[in-house]
């Protein structure tokens, strides 16, 4: 085991230092405070000892001062005052008599030192003494003047103030010695023995897991702190001795788990296979017997038919889309795609759904947000699809609204901003936290009566965060719910140039509408069109703003009217507007449901809702232009690629027959001819007797498979012409993707897949060669 270093502290960093630091610094604070205490004192005694000196030594030579005073005798005055000078801090002595005459005056030179100011700044300059001269009678008649020097003084006294400061400071540094040594002795290397004896316990020896107290120690604090060490040591001992038999655990749950995750990816594949074979069957049948003439019965059994196999082909996807993510073997791809075009088609997608439970579709499309961007394209719709199925799964009556917008968009990034709201049945707000769970639809008591496996959402969430985004929800009971997230995509060229140009600005446009998200998202579009419009949420609202417009001489070139309105339905408006002569030239366009009919006579636009942006651009200027038009969102029938004396080529290799008759059915009815091989074999067989435009391979067949058929086809066309190959799979899962790209294949299709999907597919292929 490598043990854990224990480095040398310096001393100011130890203990010891530390405490015996603190208690001197207490102690030469003290000693401090008590030693100025006794310079202070000492200095008010120097000055009365140096008083009384002088009043000694005037004393003895006071009798003559007196005779020569009132003798007026200047000799002895002289001999008087030299007297006095024997006393070295005297400088200066004068004697006067009683009239204030100077009988004798004398004085010496000041000594000058360089610790003069000191002695200046304590005791002053100079200090004066002026004693009277009496008579018996007590009648004064002379004065001695004395003039001493202060620096003898404070020599005296600064010398004795030294000697007071250094003697402490000596005191104390010895004092700070003896500490640091017995708080070394007895607290810092005992616990430096204790931190080098722990830093060497190798928790993985049990045996040698134990401190021995210091000796002297057993008793106090350190005594205490190795038991507490110990019996710490003796819990992480056993803490490492459960964790080692959970990590064995752990060891064996894992290869466990990783074997059932092997087994589940196995199981997925495999029942990708078997669920989406017989599935194509089903779907292709019913897609082809909808092309034939039918009863409106038929059709209506039949379209629910296909509407419920195209729910369980999506749950199927969904399933294997979150083993893969799981995995995490998804990769999102980066091409390039039309941001606006992926939301309207995937809203166009499921407006009849909507149709059908009287939902109204509204889509916003922000005017701001880029044209292009590079991304995922399949999972952003994947994302979208699922959050409006939900949606309108949980919605009785209302609206689904969904808006996008950007919230960051640079050189580098575009964050996009996505928003689904529903006026459904809401939400329990316990049940919010577990929404995007696997399996999990809310309180089962609610959601019981709406279909729905309960992982959408789940889904949802892993994409988007694989995508670099957030999603959640915000949603009361019976008052619907707000799904929103966030993606990061790239910004990309823009490819073509937009059709859209703001040259409306001279139209006047009044929007009659009941929906709110509707007139929001009209206005919308009208602003960044530049156009000046008005609203109106009722038709008697609506004919009073056309008149008041007509008066104002102002009127308004076009009406945008709902035809299902609160208090009239948008005909009766119409008629009502062709029939007033004040308002009869102001061009109509009628939002109708989807599947509408046949729009009555007179209007000037008929548009389905809902509509895409340009589809509403084009509508208003053909509005402009007086030309009524049917702008329907019906998808056309599918119609062949080819006429019949231009037919191309198509080898099938499937080897089970009712996906055979399926693909025959879709090649043949979009104008192509095909050749069938059963196995990879005779598909290598049949090209190399017969020309072929493409070759659609299914890749699980017995004998040879699909992906050694296309090594083989590969190596024998050489380098003159490459034939399209296009997977037939059943198996959707990422990896399975990948390798049939990567194994000479040019591109895939799943299984059940569309007619249409099929002739995009071939015009991808075929139609560009």
């Amino acid at each position: 085991m490598e043990k854990i270093p224990i480095d040398t502290l310096p001393l100011s960093k130890r203990l010891s230092y530390r405490q015996a630091r603190l208690v001197v610094m207490i102690a030469v604070g003290l000693g401090m405070l008590f030693s100025f205490l006794q310079i202070y004192l000492d200095y008010f005694s120097t000055q009365k000892e140096f008083d009384s000196s002088i009043n000694q030594l005037v004393d003895t030579i006071k009798q003559p001062a007196i005779q020569a005073a009132y003798t007026l005798d200047r000799g002895l005055a002289e001999k008087v005052v030299q007297g006095l000078f024997h006393y070295q801090a005297i400088y200066k002595v004068e004697l006067l008599d009683d009239s204030k005459e100077t009988l004798a005056i004398d004085k010496k030179a000041l000594i000058e030192t360089q610790w003069r100011w000191i002695s200046e700044l304590i005791f002053g300059r100079e200090k004066i003494y002026q004693i009277p001269l009496f008579l018996p009678q007590n009648s004064q008649f002379g004065l001695l003047k004395i003039t001493v020097d202060t620096h003898f003084i404070a020599i005296s006294f600064l010398e004795r103030g030294l000697v007071i400061l250094m003697s402490g400071l000596a005191r104390h540094l010895l004092l700070a010695a003896l500490l640091l040594y017995l708080f070394h002795y007895i607290v810092t290397k005992p616990l430096f023995n204790i931190a080098i004896t722990l830093a060497s316990i190798d928790p993985f020896q049990p045996e040698k897991n134990h401190l021995s107290s210091p000796p002297g120690h057993d008793e106090d604090e350190l005594g205490q702190l190795v038991n507490s060490i110990n019996q710490l040591l003796k819990f992480i001992r056993k803490g490492i001795t459960e964790r080692e038999r959970i990590l064995q655990e752990m060891e064996v749950a894992k290869q466990a788990a990783e074997a059932a995750n092997e087994a589940k990816t196995l199981f997925l594949q495999k029942m990708s296979h078997e669920l989406r074979t017989p599935m194509n069957g089903v779907m292709g049948m019913l897609q082809l017997t909808l092309y034939t003439e039918l009863t409106p019965t038929q059709r209506e059994y039949l379209e629910i038919a296909q509407t419920s196999g195209e729910h369980l082909s999506g749950l199927i996807d969904d399933v294997l889309d979150i083993s893969t993510i799981e995995k995490g073997e998804v990769k999102l791809k980066c091409e390039p795609f039309e941001i606006g075009r992926v939301v309207e088609e995937t809203v166009e997608s499921l407006a009849e759904q909507a149709y059908g439970k009287q939902i109204e579709l509204i889509t916003l499309i922000t005017p701001e947000i880029p044209q292009w961007v590079k991304g995922d394209r399949a999972r952003f719709r994947q994302i979208i699809t699922n959050l409006l199925n939900n949606a309108i799964k949980f919605t009785d009556q209302g609206e689904v609204f969904i808006q996008v917008n950007p919230t960051l968009v640079d050189d580098k990034q575009v964050l996009l901003y996505c928003e689904v709201s529903d006026t459904g049945i809401g939400i329990p707000k316990e049940m919010r936290p577990y929404i995007f769970d696997k399996f999990n639809q809310g309180d089962n008591s609610l959601t019981r009566q709406h279909e729905g496996a309960g992982i959408g959402l789940t889904l949802c969430k892993q994409l988007v965060e694989l995508m670099g985004g957030n999603i959640d929800v915000q949603s009361e009971l019976g008052q619907g719910s707000t799904f929103w997230f966030s993606v990061m995509l790239q910004p990309a060229e823009q490819p073509v140039v937009s059709t859209i140009s703001n040259n409306f600005n001279w139209l006047r446009i009044l929007i009659v509408d009941d929906s709110a998200n509707q007139r929001r998202v009209l206005s919308e579009y009208l602003t960044h069109w530049e156009v000046v419009y008005d609203t109106a949420d009722t038709a008697s609202l609506a004919l009073n703003k056309l008149r008041a417009a007509v008066i104002q001489n102002r009127p308004f070139d076009i009406a945008i009217i709902d035809q299902n309105l609160l208090d009239a339905n948008g005909a009766s408006l119409s008629r009502t507007i062709k029939t007033d002569v004040n308002i009869v030239t102001t061009r109509l366009i009628i939002l109708t449901p989807l599947l509408a009919p046949t729009p009555p006579t007179g209007l000037d636009i008929y548009l389905n809702r809902p509509f895409r942006q340009m589809q509403l651009y084009q509508a208003i200027q053909q509005a402009e232009q007086l030309q009524p038009v049917h702008l329907s969102q019906v998808i056309p029938a599918v119609e062949s690629l080819y006429p019949h004396d231009e037919q191309k080529n198509i080898l099938l290799v499937e080897d089970n027959t009712f996906n055979q008759k399926v693909a025959i059915g879709c090649f043949r009815k979009l104008g192509l001819h095909v050749d069938v091989a059963h196995s990879g074999q005779e598909a290598v067989s049949k090209l190399a007797q017969s020309h072929y435009d493409a070759i659609f391979m299914d890749c699980q067949m017995p004998e040879m498979d699909g992906y050694e058929a296309t090594r083989l086809i590969r190596q024998q066309e050489g380098s003159e012409r490459h034939i399209p190959i296009i997977a037939i799979t059943a198996n959707a899962i990422e990896t399975d993707q990948e390798r049939y790209l990567a194994d000479l294949m040019d591109d895939y299709i799943s299984k059940p897949f569309k007619l249409e999907t099929l002739r995009d597919m071939l015009r991808r292929w075929i139609l560009s060669s």
